[in-house]
């Protein structure tokens, strides 16, 4: 089983430390929910918000038909116009201004129904070109400058190299466009450009196969059974569930079901010979494989089968002996050679080739005593909760830290000590009010309490 996952605690310095990487209260909500409800429930946010952006709202009634023209001609389309300023394109909605007060927007470029443009980006210092096709030239192009699934565009993208772009073509249907391409790549290739396409000219890798009612039943036909065509046709199967037609274009198939009962020991024992994984056996039949996995019988009648993990593997015993030598326990050699540790487990080498290494010390079983003895080697708490975690999380959770560490020297700032003299030299020391926050919380809160920060950290910050 999965190991269960701890519970963040919610503390105010923690929700504080949150909302400090955010601007605005929207983005906090965004970026942590629990935080932003916790902290509300509790009345921190205000306080824990006070450095972020006051977002100016309109006032009533300001949203009139002139008011929205004036912002909507602040923006190119209509989307941009919704993200930019949600108040007036909603009421210009409303009250169905528009269509009119849009009227200098462009719409997104649409082609006729399956037709295509060609377009190119060309990096002529490196003599490199990507020639493609697609339905919708702004929004491709955009997917390539944003995250190219191109890995040789993406490398020059990288390094900062940004591409003259180019659409090439006007409309054309399929049999054109393919033409076009192949043309073009033919064309660069004579000059002796480095042609960054993947696939050949004329692949439409985006192009999806549209499953009507005629096709669904056409494909359907060459299957005798409802499984067989879930396992080789999962397109056609799930655009038949959603259309609603599966039973209709599946009438003539046999349905076969076994009794209760059907699948005894033996049965799936047979059954589990004709496979040599797990994974095929599941895929092959599945009542036998849950049968038998909810029976208990599963290591037993897959005994025959290997894994598939090592049968795939490289690591040999000699190659997993040597890279056992580069560690001194098992931990270490799991956490940074996974799979050689694995196989080496897997097939019973484990042992052998950890032979040299130090057995894993077992954790220490604080208690009040032991916690004492650990205590009266630091002078200070900071240093003992650095030398000895283990001890001082102990101590704290039992409620043990005063009465242990009573010989120890309290390091604290007299009251009114972090005046703003003291706070302006400590901020000096780090870069952003989050990285004063982290290295000395008490200066921070002083200076936040008394407005210093702003004056301390003029520039905003961007991260």
């Amino acid at each position: 089983m999965n190991a269960k996952k701890k519970r963040i605690k919610w503390t105010k310095e923690l929700c504080h430390e949150i909302a400090l990487t955010c601007r605005t209260k929207k983005e906090l909500s965004e970026k942590s929910r629990t935080c932003y409800t916790t902290s509300h429930k509790n009345g921190w946010l205000e306080e824990i918000c006070s450095h972020m952006e006051t977002i100016k709202r309109a006032p009533p009634n300001h949203w009139t038909k002139e008011n929205c023209k004036k912002e909507a001609l602040k923006y190119d389309t209509r989307s941009a116009f919704e993200k930019g300023c949600l108040g007036a394109y909603t009421k210009a909605r409303r009250k169905d201004w528009l269509d009119e007060i849009c009227t200098h927007m462009h719409f997104r470029e649409r082609g006729a129904k399956g037709k295509k443009k060609l377009y190119t980006l060309t990096w002529g210092a490196e003599n490199s070109i990507y020639i493609g096709i697609t339905n919708n030239p702004k929004r491709r192009i955009h997917d390539h400058l944003k995250n190219s699934s191109n890995t040789e565009v993406k490398k020059l993208l990288t390094k900062g190299l940004q591409p003259e772009i180019q659409v090439i073509s006007d409309w054309l249907n399929f049999k054109d466009i393919v033409k076009a391409e192949q043309d073009t790549i033919a064309e660069y290739e004579k000059k002796g450009w480095n042609i960054l396409n993947i696939a050949k000219g004329g692949a439409l890798g985006g192009t999806k196969i549209k499953w009507t009612k005629e096709q669904c039943a056409k494909q359907a036909l060459k299957y005798k059974s409802r499984g067989s065509f879930e396992q080789n046709e999962s397109g056609c199967y799930k655009a038949a569930i959603r259309l609603g037609i599966y039973d209709e274009i599946c009438s003539h198939m046999e349905y076969i079901k076994n009794p209760n009962g059907y699948w005894t020991k033996e049965r799936c024992r047979q059954e589990a010979l004709k496979y040599q994984t797990r994974t095929k056996f599941y895929k092959g039949s599945g009542s036998a494989y849950n049968n038998s996995l909810k029976s208990g019988w599963l290591d037993e009648i897959c005994s025959h089968m290997t894994s598939n993990r090592i049968a795939k593997s490289t690591w040999t015993k000699e190659k997993c002996h040597q890279e056992a030598l580069k560690y001194s326990n098992k931990t270490d050699f799991n956490k940074e050679s996974g799979s050689c540790y694995r196989t080496a487990k897997e097939r019973g080498w484990i042992e052998e080739i950890c032979s040299h290494m130090q057995p894993i010390l077992k954790k220490i079983k604080w208690t009040k005593e032991k916690c004492a003895t650990e205590a009266s080697k630091y002078n200070t708490r900071t240093l003992f909760q650095k030398g000895s975690r283990g001890a001082y999380k102990s101590a704290l959770k039992n409620k043990w830290l005063e009465e242990i560490c009573y010989h120890m020297i309290m390091i604290k700032k007299p009251n009114g000590f972090w005046n703003k003299e003291n706070c302006a030299i400590e901020a000096k020391k780090y870069n952003s009010k989050v990285e004063l926050y982290r290295k000395n919380s008490s200066a921070y809160n002083a200076s936040l309490k008394n407005n210093w920060l702003d004056e301390f950290y003029p520039i905003n910050e961007q991260k």
